[in-house]
């Protein structure tokens, strides 16, 4: 059955000017905020706020936050290691958070969400076993889940998580922008996709092109859902396909998989190819999301040195 989980992304805009902290709160379950911000000089940045684990019937609601390179697009911090490392079998609800992380200088984005998780979660890389030790704290949180008190309680709990990051020369920036620019230089990206989308895009080479080819998707049980190939336009043969046994961890819910390949192409005409199922995806999600939530899709970028090579689809 498909579960309708409507999530949304806000792409907050802020001044352009110097700050000293940048904060994201009041999320709804289901929603992903995202805020830009430039580092002027590598260093230290300080994150705290408060973070919370909540049961609601056989579930989790998890309100969590992340940062990742904006060009690298890599996880550079995230609140589950710090919850790993704190026995997060004891947490049970809301609870704060102190943390510190050597940024180089650059463009990141800051994530903070409310994702439903099941109980015992399995994400390979940010994981923990067994129970998560709720006892008599489990039996409070059914009873207010499921009176009249709970959207009180959600509310009155949601108004008190956050993130914040503060240091010197922290800069606000418009995350869409990021995306845009990186985008802009790819010779195809299919982002932001949705359940049941069909996608086909085509380019040419002119000579040997190196390509990188940057895809997420979603797999489970050596089969992929969501997912991304690359034919060659005259012979249809796949040079490129993302498959469950080649792709890797992409965060959140475990079957979130993501490829990051090199590959070298000769000359001719390709066509770039991704399709989704009918749930789980940029439109909503069905368990926690993908680290990197805006390029659920397929993104394929030439060499630098090879960029001269690619010419419009023919």
């Amino acid at each position: 059955m498909k579960i309708i989980n409507t999530i949304v992304l806000t792409i907050l805009m802020c001044s352009t000017g110097f700050a000293q902290s940048v904060t994201l709160g009041d999320v709804y379950p289901k929603e992903v905020k995202v805020q830009g911000f430039s580092v002027a000089q590598s260093g230290d940045v300080e994150i705290s706020g408060a973070g919370a684990v909540f049961e609601d019937d056989w579930k989790l609601l998890i309100y969590y936050g992340w940062i990742i390179d904006a060009d690298s697009r890599e996880v550079v911090w995230h609140l589950f290691d710090f919850m790993r490392d704190q026995d997060s079998r004891d947490i049970d609800g809301p609870f704060d958070f102190k943390s510190k992380v050597d940024l180089d200088k650059g463009n990141y984005e800051l994530y903070f969400a409310a994702m439903y998780s099941n109980r015992n979660w399995d994400n390979r890389h940010r994981h923990w076993d067994g129970d998560w030790g709720y006892n008599g704290f489990s039996e409070t949180m059914d009873w207010l889940f499921g009176s009249r008190e709970k959207e009180r309680y959600r509310r009155t709990a949601q108004d008190d998580l956050y993130i914040k990051l503060s240091g010197s020369g922290i800069k606000t920036e418009d995350a869409a922008r990021f995306l845009a620019d990186k985008r802009q230089d790819a010779v195809v990206s299919i982002v932001k996709t949705r359940d049941d989308e069909r996608f086909s895009e085509g380019f040419t080479l002119t000579g040997e092109t190196k390509l990188r080819v940057y895809c997420l998707g979603e797999g489970d049980d050596d089969e992929m859902f969501d997912y991304g190939w690359i034919i060659d336009a005259n012979t249809r043969e796949r040079v490129f396909e993302m498959d469950y046994r080649s792709s890797k961890f992409a965060g959140g819910a475990k079957k979130n998989m993501k490829m990051d390949e090199r590959i070298t192409l000769p000359a001719g005409s390709y066509l770039v190819n991704y399709t989704t199922d009918d749930s789980h995806s940029f439109e909503r999600w069905n368990a926690l999301p993908p680290d990197d939530i805006q390029f659920w899709g397929i993104s394929v970028w030439a060499d630098p040195k090879d960029k001269n090579k690619v010419v419009a689809y023919k």
